[in-house]
């Protein structure tokens, strides 16, 4: 069982995904797409994505074999936590406040096997965060 995590440079910005021993998944337009691929519809590579945009979690397969995609095994996660979460086509929100760097890194964090410190209350006075404690 293992998950990696990837990056490719898309017009000078790193576009980051995830992809496990059965799925391969990150953020992209709603509707589908992979970021900075030609002919994917609404990506980076075809068009511009606008702040605002409405974004999914979209079918990266194939993605980590393109040229200059760049990876790195994540340890001390648990796989079928992080299967749970790259449901594609599950809305995310819009794009600028949501992309694809924070929707990785919280299904890391939330799928971590570490310790968890608590968030200490004078930082987070209305109770837990949505994200959990991290």
């Amino acid at each position: 069982m293992n998950v990696f995590g990837f990056n490719i440079n898309v017009f000078g910005f790193k576009h980051h995904w995830i992809k496990t021993d059965t799925k391969e998944v990150g953020l992209g337009p709603a509707g589908g797409g992979v970021p900075g691929v030609p002919g994917q519809p609404g990506a980076q590579g075809t068009s511009i994505d606008f702040p605002g945009e409405p974004t999914t979690l979209n079918d990266h397969s194939g993605a980590s074999a393109l040229p200059g995609a760049e990876c790195e095994e994540i340890s001390d996660v648990d796989e079928s936590c992080v299967n749970k979460l790259l449901e594609i086509g599950s809305y995310k929100g819009p794009f600028g406040p949501i992309n694809c760097q924070n929707v990785a890194t919280d299904i890391l964090k939330t799928c971590s096997t570490k310790p968890k410190p608590k968030t200490p209350k004078f930082l987070n006075p209305a109770g837990p965060s949505i994200y959990g404690d991290w």
